[in-house]
């Protein structure tokens, strides 16, 4: 379904993109170049284009016996193992280029869990409101990340933010935002099992 959309180049090139930059600038204050813009603008463009492409053919899906819950989630879970594996890779790239180990764990598992809930929450947006509605949500979020995530409003503000989540590695943060992040997962699943149904039911 996904084949020449844009995560088939958007997912290489954002690895690329990690990759090229860690060549020439330090790993470890390079580190919010992924946490800050290019997780967050991921999700959301993942999101956007997996239920943009879904959404076309949903009523055919929904029309077979299995209904739509089972399709449902399906979509949702490739589109998590999509975020989750991109986050995992670019994790890796950071501790070749030379970042320790304990701090490339916290990397590797907040990325992927904060990618995963980013990733459902653009999804579920899409689903039940429209896909500007979701854009304008992510834009506005990821604009908020930076200049919560990259400045001192981070001591107060972080845990408003969802969208700065990610640049959070240190123990007692990823205490709070972790689990957050998993219930969060959950529940935007289940939202877009019923907002699958009602989309299919619309169309």
């Amino acid at each position: 379904m996904l084949r020449g959309t844009a995560p088939a180049w958007l997912c290489p090139g954002a690895v690329a993109l990690i990759a090229l930059w860690l060549s020439w600038h330090d790993p470890d204050t390079s580190i919010p170049l992924f946490t800050l813009l290019v997780l967050p603008i991921g999700t959301l463009v993942l999101g956007l284009t997996v239920w943009s492409t879904a959404a076309q053919g949903w009523r055919a899906v929904a029309s077979r016996a299995t209904g739509t819950t089972g399709p449902a989630l399906a979509l949702t879970a490739v589109t998590v193992a999509i975020a989750v594996t991109v986050s995992l890779i670019i994790a890796l790239l950071y501790l070749t280029a030379g970042i320790p180990a304990g701090h490339a764990w916290p990397l590797a598992l907040t990325g992927a869990t904060v990618g995963a809930m980013l990733t459902t929450l653009t999804l579920w947006l899409a689903i039940r409101t429209s896909q500007t509605v979701a854009a304008a949500v992510g834009i506005i979020g990821i604009l908020f990340g930076v200049l919560v995530g990259g400045t001192s409003l981070q001591r107060t503000l972080w845990p408003l933010v969802p969208y700065s989540w990610a640049n959070y590695l240190d123990l007692h943060r990823m205490a709070v935002t972790l689990p957050v992040s998993l219930a969060a997962l959950a529940l935007t699943t289940f939202g877009i099992t019923r907002a699958t149904r009602k989309a299919a039911e619309d169309s």
